[in-house]
């Protein structure tokens, strides 16, 4: 491999995962050269692999890596010094259609996100649109700072559907978006967290995130905020059965492409529930995350289980699979 090449994970389409050469890339304009340091892996990237993504929000081939950290090599405006340690905000906006003027940007009309449209974190190096890049405080190992892009999934739903203080809570779902969902959630100072989730072995985890009890059964009560963070049909419904009335219910987890659900209408009306679902993460919420992450209110990086050298990818992506013991955060070390 040459001096002006890099190694490059690339799903080349789906099930076709391969380690290609790759050139170093330049950066121009508005562009900033990024070592990356650490990149997160996910469910979306498994269903990237895998193709059962919606074929709307992905471009094969793709470099896969959505979540990622690390410092800053090349900045021809000489606005960020080198060396400067930075968070990557994953959704790139245009900034220029009717979504955008209204701070949504997670609903921006030319779609474009790392690991998706764009090749993601993992390679060596990767080219940033400045207005994305965030800096982050050293107080953190550099590869906490991958959970910043979920850390703001949670932080956008938890803020449109804003729990009250005291409010009994159920986080159903023993994930990474789950699992984040229990830690921000203290923000709002709840009376109680309960974690229904499906494996015994997240136990510790969903304690130490801030849980105050864990349950792989889902017990008969009736609660004031309840976080969706499974992506699944059955949690849908469970959540459904455990808001009290009048009581709010967060749609967190994105359920396989083309799942339904029967909607109770007459239920969620009678009972005068407040449903919110929520996409992605605006320009804002992301901003306001690492925020908290760098005053040291967020400190996710109990959560990272798993770091793999970006050369054992397929082992990593099989933690992510398959692991039946303790499993939290994957992280990939290019």
């Amino acid at each position: 491999m040459g001096s002006n090449e890099q190694l490059v994970l690339t799903v080349t389409a789906p099930g076709e995962v391969q380690i290609r050469v790759g050139d170093l890339p330049s950066p121009k304009g508005d562009e900033v050269l990024v070592l990356v340091r650490a990149v997160g892996i996910c469910g979306t990237d498994l269903e990237i692999i895998d193709g059962t993504i919606d074929p709307e929000f992905v471009n094969y081939p793709i470099s896969i890596g959505h979540e990622f950290a690390g410092e800053v090599v090349i900045d021809p405006r000489g606005e960020f010094a080198k060396g400067t340690r930075v968070a990557v905000e994953g959704i790139v906006p245009c900034w220029h259609c009717q979504h955008c003027r209204e701070g949504r940007t997670n609903l921006c009309a030319t779609y474009d996100e790392f690991g998706f449209t764009r090749d993601g974190g993992c390679s060596r190096y990767v080219l940033v649109p400045r207005r994305v890049l965030h800096p982050i405080a050293s107080i953190h190992d550099i590869t906490a700072a991958t959970l910043i892009e979920p850390g703001a999934v949670v932080y956008q739903g938890l803020r449109r559907i804003q729990p009250t203080v005291g409010m009994e809570s159920l986080v159903i779902g023993d994930g990474t978006i789950a699992l984040l969902a229990v830690h921000l959630l203290s923000l709002w100072s709840p009376a109680s967290i309960v974690v229904l989730g499906k494996r015994v072995a997240q136990r510790e985890l969903a304690l130490k995130a801030g849980a105050t009890s864990f349950s792989t059964e889902l017990e008969q009560h009736d609660y004031g905020l309840v976080v969706e963070a499974s992506g699944s049909v059955a949690g849908v419904a469970n959540a459904f059965q455990s808001v009290r009335r009048g009581g709010k219910l967060l749609l967190l987890g994105l359920t396989p492409h083309g799942a339904t659900y029967p909607f109770p209408i007459d239920d969620a009306v009678n009972r005068d529930l407040e449903v919110q679902a929520s996409f992605g993460y605006t320009a804002s919420a992301w901003s306001k995350v690492v925020d908290i992450f760098n005053c040291g209110r967020y400190s996710p990086g109990f959560l990272i289980t798993h770091q793999y050298p970006l050369l054992d990818w397929e082992k990593a992506v099989n933690s992510l699979r398959y692991e039946e013991g303790v499993r939290g955060k994957i992280v990939m070390i290019p």
